[in-house]
């Protein structure tokens, strides 16, 4: 459960600050999964939840300002953090969005400002929590420095299947897979169906 993945990683003092949401698939609830966990963990510290689900972005659907500028135009040096950093209608927490990726989804995910601005986000939050999509095993290794502890989303994917792709996950550099089945964790009705849309 999402509690369970809380108390975890706040067992896991300084190793569990940035963790990384990733799908074993599309459409199995990544992004309702990270945007559950990043509003359980803002109940008591700051939270940013940053969208790197570039082909399929999603968080800006529970922002209180989802047209602001997103990461991909902090990336391109058309905004600064302060215009893209928005906060969720829902929690404490605070967002960044992907912005507007257009077809540059992997020239964004590779270029070295993304990491860097990611970085500079650490520094500012006690949790950052990243909602990366589904991603190919050679997009990865970056998520897996910048955030090391990770929670894969299986939905219905079989068992033996998540746990070689847990097993992937970690020769790509995860220190830690929390493997997460099942449904998508429920949000209020009104954010579930924003996200879902």
């Amino acid at each position: 459960t999402i509690d369970d993945i809380v108390a975890a990683l706040h067992r896991g003092g300084e190793g569990g600050r940035c963790i990384s949401v990733i799908g074993s698939e599309r459409d199995v609830g990544t992004t309702l999964t990270a945007i559950a966990l990043a509003r359980a963990l803002s109940r008591t510290a700051r939270v940013v939840l940053v969208d790197l689900a570039f082909v399929s972005p999603n968080v800006d659907a529970i922002s209180d300002d989802p047209a602001a500028p997103g990461m991909a135009e902090l990336v391109r040096g058309t905004a600064s953090f302060g215009d893209v950093i928005t906060k969720d209608r829902g929690s404490r927490a605070h967002l960044v969005a992907a912005g507007q990726v257009g077809n540059d989804a992997n020239g964004l995910f590779q270029s070295q400002m993304l990491w860097a601005a990611i970085g500079a986000l650490v520094q500012s939050y006690d949790y950052l929590v990243i909602d990366a999509g589904a991603q190919s095993g050679a997009a990865l290794a970056p998520v897996a420095v910048a955030a090391p502890y990770a929670v894969l989303v299986g939905g219905d994917t079989p068992a033996p299947a998540l746990a070689a792709l847990a097993g992937q996950m970690q020769a790509a550099g995860f220190a830690e897979v929390a493997v997460r089945s099942g449904p998508p964790p429920a949000l209020d009705e009104i954010a579930a169906a924003q996200s879902a849309a």
